[in-house]
C-alpha cells in the first residue's frame, strides 16, 4: 500500500492505531477532514519513505511525536486545524526535504525553534491562530533568519501583529 487517502469523508473516527506504523510503503497518508482524535502515535516515525502527512481539520491533541523527524522525505506536513497543544519539536528541523508546514489552527505554545532556519527547502510556513480560548497568541520567536534563508521565496502566515513583542518577522503576511 503506497496511498492511503480518506479524506472529506468525516467517516472516520476515533484515534490513529499505532499499526499505522507498519505501514512502512506509504508515500501518502491523508485522512483531513474527519474525526480522529487522541494523539498522534510516535509509530508515524516509522513511515520512512513518506511524502505526504496531511492530517488537518481533525481533533488530535497533545503533541508532535519527536520520532516526526524520522521522516526524512516529507514534504509535505499539515496539521493544521486540530487541537496540538505543545511546543512545536526540534525535531521538525530534521525534515530536510520539508516544501510545506501547516501547523494553524491549534495551540501551540512556547517559542518557535530557531532550527527552522535549517529547512531551505522550506516554501510555505503557516503558524497563524495558535491562540489561547482568550485569543491570546501562544507561539513566540524571531523568524527573521527563516526569512533569509528562504532566498525570499518563503511565505509566512501568522494571525497575530508581527510587529508585537512576541513575533518578529519582516517576510511573514500578517493576520490580525
Amino acid at each position: 500500500l503506497e496511498f492511503l487517502k480518506i479524506s472529506s469523508t468525516g467517516n472516520l473516527e476515533g484515534t490513529l492505531p499505532t499499526e499505522v506504523g507498519l505501514l512502512t510503503k506509504l508515500t501518502i497518508l491523508s485522512l483531513r477532514d474527519n474525526h480522529l482524535d487522541g494523539t498522534l502515535p510516535s509509530e508515524v516515525g516509522n513511515l520512512s519513505i513518506l511524502h505526504t502527512l496531511q492530517l488537518d481539520n481533525n481533533s488530535f491533541t497533545g503533541n508532535i511525536p519527536d520520532a516526526i523527524g524520522r521522516l526524512g522525505t516529507l514534504q509535505h506536513l499539515v496539521l493544521s486545524h486540530n487541537e496540538f497543544d505543545s511546543s512545536i519539536p526540534n525535531e521538525v528541523n530534521q525534515l530536510t526535504t520539508l516544501e510545506e508546514l501547516r501547523l494553524d489552527e491549534n495551540m501551540f505554545s512556547g517559542t518557535i525553534p530557531n532550527n527552522l532556519q535549517d529547512l531551505t527547502g522550506l516554501r510555505w510556513l503557516n503558524l497563524e491562530s495558535n491562540v489561547d480560548n482568550d485569543g491570546n497568541v501562544l507561539l513566540e520567536g524571531n523568524l527573521n533568519p527563516l526569512c533569509d534563508a528562504g532566498g525570499g521565496q518563503l511565505q509566512l502566515r501568522f494571525k497575530a501583529d508581527c510587529n508585537s513583542d512576541k513575533i518578529t518577522c519582516y517576510c511573514c503576511f500578517c493576520f490580525g
